[in-house]
């Protein structure tokens, strides 16, 4: 309702739970003069680029773990899942001069290669494969097949409900990264959709003197949101899917 209201209806006592004069005015000002398209192209680059080499690590980590359990390879595991303890903010700084220093600062390169690590994916899905007998490796390994051959054609296809799982978890955390975006593509041309109509937004509140325009951040809101709920949707059952591949261990 917020988005279809006008600066001066917020300001109204005592403030209504029904819509007064509604206007489309907020989501002109956060749309207009921008390349929402690209933006909009950008966000579909990033968000399946970190999926398609999340998962591919993910893979072959997660069948490492699990079909080679041992002492150093279990540490190495612990290791892993420590890191989930470390807050995605106390590493910006120092991604963000790793990346200046190797001359990627500003592509969409910086933004994809930090995402690519989940080890809450990782978890997932070596759950998911402890669950799978090693008897189908086993008589694959006895017809001649190699370990490549193993896991694209074994345990890729029986795996496919917790790749799913970790893929729109991937995406999901893709679509919401704004901090770590903004700070890495400045130029217009590369920002994905969060950014750019954030950066919209801030722009909005210089015009107005540092008013906050409430308007046009909840219509940015919505614009952003209705991506999120449509892949929420689409792909649902696969994040309970994801929770219980996590958490049932046979």
């Amino acid at each position: 309702i917020g988005s279809f209201t006008y600066l001066q209806g917020f300001l109204i006592k005592p403030p209504s739970l029904f819509l007064r004069n509604p206007t489309i005015q907020n989501y002109e000002i956060v749309l207009s003069g921008s390349p929402v398209v690209r933006w909009f192209g950008n966000t579909v680059l990033i968000g399946a680029s970190t999926v398609v080499l999340s998962l591919g690590t993910i893979i072959l980590a997660g069948y490492c773990f699990s079909r080679y359990p041992g002492r150093a390879v279990n540490f190495v595991y612990v290791l892993f899942l420590l890191t989930v303890m470390v807050p995605r903010n106390v590493l910006i700084i120092p991604l963000f001069m790793i990346f200046r220093a190797l001359g990627l600062s500003g592509t969409r390169v910086a933004v994809v290669l930090p995402s690519v690590f989940y080890p809450v994916g990782l978890f997932i899905y070596k759950n998911y494969l402890d669950k799978i007998s090693t008897a189908y490796d086993d008589c694959a390994k006895i017809d001649g097949a190699s370990e490549w051959c193993i896991i694209s054609r074994v345990i890729v296809p029986l795996s496919r409900p917790a790749l799913a799982a970790v893929g729109t978890f991937v995406l999901m955390g893709s679509l919401r990264e704004f901090l770590w975006q903004f700070l890495v593509l400045q130029r217009e041309s590369r920002r994905t959709l969060i950014v750019g109509l954030m950066h919209n937004v801030y722009q909005m509140s210089n015009m107005l003197n540092y008013i906050n325009p409430i308007g046009t951040k909840m219509a940015a809101g919505v614009i952003i949101f209705i991506p999120l709920l449509l892949i929420y949707v689409v792909l649902h059952r696969y994040f309970l899917e994801g929770i219980a591949a996590g958490g049932i261990k046979e």
